[in-house]
């Protein structure tokens, strides 16, 4: 299935959630979601505490990124911040918020990190019912 996008405008997909040990994504079509760099953040916070049993002691937790991130091909490499650790950025159309998740060196809870990541992701995340554009290309009623 292919994503909305200017030429494919009857595509009901706009968002993509990616998401693996050392970080977490949103990719969504521009001005249909908002709320994406509270959204990574809040799911991997959750992930990190849920993986420590609630325990967040800072020795017991590491990120796993470069500390030069390059997010696509032909891109500027940015510096990875620790004091603003969610990138944000839009290419060919799309806005994309980048977060690492804390991981837990020895953790407690490993079952069901994938749900916590990505229903916190959800939660915070916002549709804009009220995108005349969006919601003029297709029959949404389905």
């Amino acid at each position: 299935m292919a994503g909305y996008s200017e030429s494919n405008r009857r595509s009901r997909l706009t968002r993509i959630h990616f998401h693996s040990l050392s970080f977490h994504l949103v990719a969504t079509a521009a001005g249909v979601w908002l709320n994406s760099v509270e959204a990574v953040a809040a799911g991997a916070y959750a992930a990190g505490r849920q993986a420590c049993d609630h325990k967040f002691e800072p020795d017991q937790l590491e990120m796993r990124i470069s500390p030069e991130l390059k997010f696509y091909s032909g891109a500027t490499t940015r510096q990875f911040d620790s004091d603003a650790p969610v990138s944000e950025f839009t290419h060919k159309g799309y806005s994309f918020a980048f977060s690492p998740v804390l991981v837990c060196l020895h953790p407690e809870k490993t079952v069901g990190l994938g749900d916590a990541i990505s229903a916190t992701g959800l939660l915070y995340s916002e549709f804009r019912s009220d995108n005349t554009e969006y919601a003029q290309s297709g029959d949404l009623s389905k």
